[in-house]
């Protein structure tokens, strides 16, 4: 099993990373499922179809990718760096869409608001910034939370953000698109 998606039963399906050259920090599905991207150590986002043949091979060159998401849809896909940013990719052609820069520590969760254009990142600096994708600007004035936030997550009807620091869950408002 050299980094493929392998069936496994009642139709799961379950990465094995054995073979790849670093850690996998992260993972997530494409909305659709037939894509899943890896945040990797060694400052790689890898692509997998399901059949677990690698479609791609993102090269980020900035230290490790600690977390990724997919935009709605599918079409983009975001790694929380190392060093402080969030980039951006086109999924298809592994081209850097965007760079968003603005935390002082690693970026920690990376998640996509409905729209492919709103993307909100939280860091071990305490902030949660939600940023245009297009123009790389900040949206919404940084939300500051003071301790580092390890994810983020908007509730299914899209009205609250969900922040884990310290294991502790809180839910607030925020920027609605």
């Amino acid at each position: 099993m050299n980094g493929e998606v392998v069936a496994v039963p009642k139709g799961l399906s379950l990465l094995a990373t054995m073979g790849l050259t670093a850690q996998v920090n992260r993972f997530a599905w494409s909305r659709d499922g037939d894509l899943v991207g890896c945040a990797c150590e060694d400052g790689t986002v890898r692509i997998y179809n399901r059949s677990g043949q690698l479609m791609r091979e993102i090269a980020c060159g900035h230290g490790p990718i600690l977390d990724i998401a997919w935009s709605n849809d599918g079409e983009a896909i975001a790694g929380g760096c190392a060093d402080g940013a969030v980039r951006v990719y086109e999924a298809l052609s592994g081209c850097m869409a965007s760079e968003l820069r603005g935390h002082t520590l690693p970026v920690l969760s990376v998640t996509f608001g409905v729209s492919p254009s709103v993307l909100i990142s939280a860091s071990a600096d305490g902030s949660i910034r939600v940023w245009d994708v297009t123009s790389g600007s900040v949206i919404q004035s940084p939300i500051g939370h003071g301790a580092a936030v390890h994810q983020v997550a908007l509730s299914p009807d899209l009205e609250y953000l969900e922040l884990v620091p310290f294991g502790c869950i809180f839910t607030q408002d925020w920027y609605s698109e």
